[in-house]
């Protein structure tokens, strides 16, 4: 699925060097390494996150190393703020997984994940392995998380999550091994469709893509509840993985949507707020 090979065209018919991948998904760029990565996306097995050193100056790539995704259709990379974690989000079986990174390299870890979680309705993936056709036929028959977001108002490692499936904006809280402890959600309106989301650089307020009814919805941050939410889960979400996934990384299926101890948010009248609030629309 990864080889590395040289791009045709250049001056002197030689070639930049580049790695080509199956179905390239998402790229991220490491923000102080030469180092890219990259996902890729499909349903029919386990997809491969890639690290790749790039020449600064010809933009030439070279495959550093490549690794399970623990997931398929990978469709969004996260490097949180120690950028010794990347998060890898699967959108088709709804799976988290938070790989290791070589802090000197920007390599991948090569060992098992620090943590791999799952919605509880990511299993029907798993269990009836629906086509193409089933899933464009019924979008939410089953859970999709697409992006992963770190807030950038606190510095403190509050992830957030889309569910497209579940027509919710998850809120994580991530411990310093790349742990992942579930802590609240907020509910959209049934059968928005919830793919990408941003935070406004400086006000307290996020803005979600719905990608099924092509609206966007605007949610009010509380800086406060995510504070209380990461002194909370920080020191606990290594354990708490650790202690589900084992050393062999093994997948933790959250039991329900309740599983995260409650919503942050309301679903009427709009959308709930990442970490408590007030509503959007």
């Amino acid at each position: 699925a990864v080889r590395a090979a040289a791009a045709a065209g250049a001056a002197g018919g030689g070639g930049v060097p580049v790695v080509r991948l199956h179905n390239a998904a998402f790229l991220l760029k490491h923000p102080s390494l030469d180092v890219v990565y990259a996902s890729t996306e499909r349903i029919d097995r386990e997809g491969s996150v890639v690290a790749m050193r790039m020449d600064a100056e010809s933009g030439a790539l070279t495959l550093l190393n490549s690794v399970a995704a623990r997931g398929r259709s990978t469709c969004y990379l996260n490097l949180d703020a120690a950028r010794g974690v990347l998060n890898a989000v699967n959108y088709w079986d709804a799976r988290l997984a938070a790989l290791g990174v070589d802090a000197a390299t920007g390599a991948l870890e090569e060992n098992a994940p620090r943590c791999v979680l799952q919605q509880k309705r990511g299993e029907y993936a798993d269990a009836a392995r629906p086509g193409r056709e089933e899933h464009w036929a019924y979008r939410q028959r089953w859970a999709h998380t697409h992006c992963a977001v770190t807030e950038p108002y606190t510095g403190l490692p509050n992830l957030f999550v889309c569910d497209l499936g579940e027509d919710q904006v998850l809120h994580f809280v991530q411990g310093a091994r790349g742990g992942l402890a579930r802590v609240g959600h907020a509910q959209l309106p049934r059968g928005v469709g919830p793919r990408h989301l941003v935070f406004h650089p400086s006000l307290r307020v996020a803005y979600v893509v719905n990608e099924l009814d092509s609206s966007v919805s605007v949610l009010d941050v509380s800086e406060s509840a995510l504070r209380r939410a990461a002194a909370a889960a920080a020191d606990v979400a290594d354990a708490a993985c650790a202690d589900g996934a084992g050393a062999e990384g093994q997948v933790v299926v959250l039991d329900s949507d309740e599983s995260d101890g409650g919503s942050s948010g309301s679903e009427a009248g709009g959308a709930g707020a990442p970490g408590g609030g007030g509503a959007g629309g």
